[in-house]
């Protein structure tokens, strides 16, 4: 217990920052957390080593009518041993905080490489997710090369996204591995959950990405807050200035999608529109190689 509430300790003065000294009381709810993480840690390596967590799809609809490529976000389900499925946030969250998300990034890539070259007659661009740790793994543009020619993926099929606050608070290795996901390679690129990042879209011009996704918090509440409506219309016409797409995730009314349309965003996600549905079981693609 002392030695956890240490950990815990150390790891909220160093995420605060500034020479603060954090003191963590044994009732602290941030240790109950972390305990809760901690005992989850095993079975987040054991999911990933027996290949529990599957891969799901959710469609990315064009709003203007002229989708010439099908879009879709991969996406992460967890199957526990009575087979249900679950949303694995309390393992990404555990990933997070003991820098295991690396390795499910890996474990995202490979198995969807492995899905692709299974069906290389695919008419979808796929969107992967990057975390902060992936984005300072210096290996991990080798890696997804490497993975791309073995199994026959076409770079321009895949579009990889990081948040903004990911990118605005590590710029050096985000432009560079954007740089040569983009340049070197071919891939496409999306900035995730823009709005709500440090940068307070100061740095978006830096960025050279293809598409602007805004944070589903503001597509929430944008048809009865006059702010968060007033956010989703900027980031729209920063975009245009930019020359880039947008997209609005979380969209689950008409209305909300009416609105979208009107201010000129380009693509919508959420469950009005599609809701997730698997892409592949990496334990059933293994039992059939």
């Amino acid at each position: 217990m002392a030695i956890a509430a240490a950990d815990e300790a150390l790891y909220q003065a160093r995420r605060i920052g500034h020479s603060i000294v954090q003191l963590i009381e044994p009732d602290d709810p941030r240790l109950r957390q972390y305990q809760q993480f901690l005992k989850l840690l095993p079975q987040l390596r054991k999911g990933l080593r027996e290949k529990a967590f599957i891969l799901y799809t959710q469609p990315i609809i064009a709003l203007n009518g002229q989708q010439t490529i099908k879009k879709a976000e991969v996406l992460l389900r967890y199957r526990d041993e009575n087979i249900a499925i679950h949303l694995p946030e309390r393992f990404l969250s555990t990933a997070g905080l003991f820098h295991v998300s690396r390795e499910i990034d890996l474990y995202v890539v490979h198995h969807f490489c492995r899905f692709i070259q299974k069906n290389p007659d695919q008419k979808t661009m796929y969107s992967i997710n990057i975390s902060g740790n992936t984005v300072r793994y210096t290996p991990f543009f080798t890696f997804v090369e490497r993975e791309f020619q073995f199994h026959r993926v076409d770079p321009e099929k895949v579009c990889f996204e990081m948040t903004e606050n990911v990118a605005d608070k590590d710029m050096f290795h985000a432009t560079k591995l954007m740089s040569l996901l983009k340049k070197q390679l071919g891939c496409h690129l999306s900035l995730d959950d823009i709005g709500i990042g440090s940068s307070n879209l100061s740095n978006l011009p830096r960025f050279n990405v293809d598409y602007f996704k805004i944070d589903g918090s503001y597509i929430k509440k944008m048809l009865d807050d006059p702010y968060s409506e007033l956010v989703v219309q900027f980031i729209t016409t920063a975009a245009k200035q930019l020359k880039k797409e947008v997209v609005a995730e979380y969209v689950e009314q008409p209305e909300q999608l009416e609105k979208l349309i009107s201010m000129g965003v380009d693509y919508a996600q959420g469950y009005l529109l599609g809701k997730p549905e698997i892409l592949f079981d990496p334990a059933e693609l293994e039992a059939v190689a």
